[in-house]
């Protein structure tokens, strides 16, 4: 991520309520939540795992969670709206652009790597990623109409249940 990027998103972010309390001990720095909770998202498997990012920031477990949960709500409620499911014609476009990739049919995101859906609702890590999917309101809807047309899927990893939208 840009230094630009991190700082307009810095910018959106900053004022939310999330990261003010009534607590004698006030809260880290905003940029420092954001920076902490950015180099969760940035990594996978063993790279996010929170011992690592704990010796990196020299900060607890329960902050390491406690910094990402703030800063995803602060992303739901500040930029909800700029995250969307497509409509039909936007889910042809992107199955056209995964067919010339070679997923025919497959739905997983954006041809522009734009984020369409996430769900904040629960302390990240605390749970399994099915768990988590499964309390979702995309999980309510998944097998609807209004999410996919035929031929259209969700592609998971071997950590989900094969389902008739969603492939491991």
């Amino acid at each position: 991520m840009s230094r630009d990027s991190f700082y307009c998103i810095l910018d959106l972010i900053g004022d939310h309520s999330v990261f003010h309390n009534n607590s004698p001990k006030p809260q880290a720095a905003v940029f420092m939540q954001l920076a902490v909770a950015l180099d969760r998202f940035g990594h996978e498997g063993n790279g996010a795992c929170l011992d690592r990012s704990m010796l990196l920031w020299g900060i607890s477990h329960g902050s390491m969670v406690n910094y990402t949960n703030r800063v995803m709500i602060a992303l739901e409620s500040c930029m909800g709206h700029e995250i969307a499911w497509p409509d039909r014609q936007g889910r042809a476009s992107i199955a056209e652009y995964f067919v010339a990739l070679g997923f025919p049919g497959c739905v997983i995101c954006d041809q522009h790597k734009r984020v369409i859906y996430f769900f904040a609702g629960e302390k990240l890590g605390s749970c399994h990623d099915l768990t988590c999917l499964s309390r979702s309101g995309l999980w309510r809807r998944l097998d609807s109409a209004q999410l996919f047309d035929r031929g259209q899927y969700l592609l998971g990893d071997s950590g989900y249940v094969p389902l008739e939208r969603l492939f491991c």
